[in-house]
């Protein structure tokens, strides 16, 4: 584990060294520049008739990363929210629109839970695509392709880890 240390005040892998694993050109200044991202383990499963429960481990993976990068990353978030917000905005009207004859408390509240379930499917799509879509403009590497840089991240994975949280 030549690349991080563990913190274990934050429970988490802080990165020694400071060059941006984002554009490999910058410098980290502080441990609030870089970016932590979660890894799951999963511990246990209980799957009974009725019941569901799942248990698993959680690690933050230190990313060293610029200012600049930091910059790029809250930008792409900002620009995140607001195509969710106007595609949920889109869909709420097109949907009243579609329904602007049959204007009844069933078809308001079918509009309305169209408009939010466009807005989540958009969200969730925009998250991936647009940050995807960002990175490759600016230049940089995805979140999951700078951390794949790192050789301990590639063991924790091809042991059992993973990006996405285990539910039940």
């Amino acid at each position: 584990m030549d690349t991080h240390v563990f913190n274990e005040n934050k429970k988490r892998l802080e990165p020694i060294d400071k060059t941006c694993v984002f554009c490999g050109k910058g410098i980290s200044e502080s441990q609030d520049d870089n970016l932590f991202i979660p890894l799951f383990k999963e511990s246990d499963r209980l799957n009974v008739i009725v019941y569901r429960k799942v248990s698993y481990k959680r690690l933050d993976m230190g990313l060293s990363r610029c200012p600049h990068c930091k910059e790029i990353h809250i930008k792409q978030t900002k620009m995140t929210w607001i195509y969710t917000i106007i595609v949920g905005i889109l869909t709420a009207v097109v949907s009243f629109w579609l329904t602007k004859g049959f204007f009844d408390d069933f078809t308001i509240i079918m509009a309305i839970l169209i408009g939010v379930i466009f807005a989540c499917i958009a969200f969730f799509a925009s998250r991936i695509l647009l940050e995807k879509r960002h990175a490759r403009k600016e230049g940089i590497l995805t979140k999951e392709d700078a951390s794949i840089q790192y050789d301990i991240v590639r063991a924790l994975l091809a042991d059992g880890w993973t990006f996405d949280q285990p539910t039940a």
